[in-house]
């Protein structure tokens, strides 16, 4: 025997092998052979010529090192290649991670880094084209399906990520998009003022806003507002027109929401000339409603001797109603 080509496979699978020398006969037979193992016997062996056999080796089950080739002629002659065939470890695969994302303001503890053919001393690492590689620390190989680790993502860039994994002998595997990092949660710490009616600018304190105004948004009662400034820290919005309730809520551009009811929509207050129900004088005001859903009117006199309400009015949309104050107003009295 001179030689064997390929002179090297992968634990777990099967190699297909040319053996070259002399003297091989058609009712030859082949084998790896390695101290204190099984002999691994060949199969699907042809001849082709009296100087190169081919065959299979299964070596699924294979010691990884290196082994010996012997063929063995129906005669019972034979010959023996010495340390010429080399079994290997897999390369590793990435099948999964959890969790398969984190927010890149500090560390992520992955759970389980699910795959094959992890190895002590492996290292890993998150890839992203045009950013720098982001090693993992605390790589723990549970077992060749399982490893733990940590990964710092502080200021990375946010997106998906490919995560390789690389054993000692540099065979590596990887899957692309397993891992994406992602803006931490907005968080509204404060809103000034806590009310008031649409026009009012309202100061929105926190963080993780996002330093760009861009997609992100506030909406208040439902209906988006108009952003005077914005900053990771700071945002400065008007309430709009038609807003109405408690909610607050600031949508960033990577649509992470963060609600608050910290701020009500006041209703408009108008101020009206002044009338009488005394003297003989009778008043009547009118009220509309020019809007496209129901709403409520609170009226109350300022007589000279004192505030004065009444049972608030409901006015469908698109409707007007005209009151008499001496209706409301039990004495005869200014307002």
């Amino acid at each position: 025997m001179t030689g064997i080509i390929p002179d090297k496979g992968t634990r777990g699978g099967t190699e297909s092998v040319a053996i070259e020398g002399t003297g091989f006969a058609n009712d030859a037979a082949t084998k790896l052979v390695k101290s204190g193992e099984s002999d691994i016997e060949g199969i699907n062996v042809t001849c082709v010529s009296s100087t190169e056999i081919t065959c299979e080796f299964n070596l699924s089950s294979a010691a990884v090192g290196i082994w010996d080739a012997v063929v063995v002629n129906g005669d019972g002659q034979s010959g023996t290649l010495e340390d010429c065939f080399t079994v290997d470890y897999p390369a590793p695969t990435v099948i999964r991670v959890t969790p398969n994302s984190g927010t890149n303001d500090g560390t992520v503890n992955i759970e389980n880094l699910a795959g094959t053919g992890f190895r002590s001393r492996t290292t890993v690492k998150l890839i992203k084209a045009g950013q720098s590689d982001i090693i993992a620390t605390e790589v723990n190989v549970v077992s060749p399906n399982k490893i733990t680790c940590k990964f710092d993502l502080s200021g990375a860039a946010i997106g998906p990520y490919t995560i390789k994994v690389e054993n000692i002998d540099g065979k590596s595997g990887s899957k692309e998009g397993t891992f994406t990092v992602i803006a931490p949660s907005p968080t509204i710490s404060n809103v000034y003022p806590s009310s008031g009616p649409p026009g009012t600018v309202v100061t929105i304190t926190g963080s993780n806003f996002g330093d760009y105004h861009g997609s992100s948004t506030v909406t208040i009662g439902g209906v988006e507002a108009t952003v005077i400034s914005w900053s990771s820290t700071r945002i400065v919005v008007f309430v709009p027109d038609g807003a109405s309730g408690n909610e607050l809520m600031v949508r960033t551009s990577n649509g992470i929401t963060q609600t608050n009811e910290a701020f009500v929509v006041a209703s408009p207050t108008w101020y009206l000339a002044e009338g009488t129900c005394a003297w003989g004088f009778t008043t009547h005001v009118t009220i509309e409603n020019p809007n496209n859903e129901v709403v409520t009117a609170r009226v109350t006199y300022n007589t000279l001797e004192g505030r004065c309400s009444r049972p608030d009015i409901t006015l469908p949309a698109l409707s007007q109603t005209t009151i008499n104050p001496a209706d409301d107003i039990p004495w005869p009295t200014d307002f």
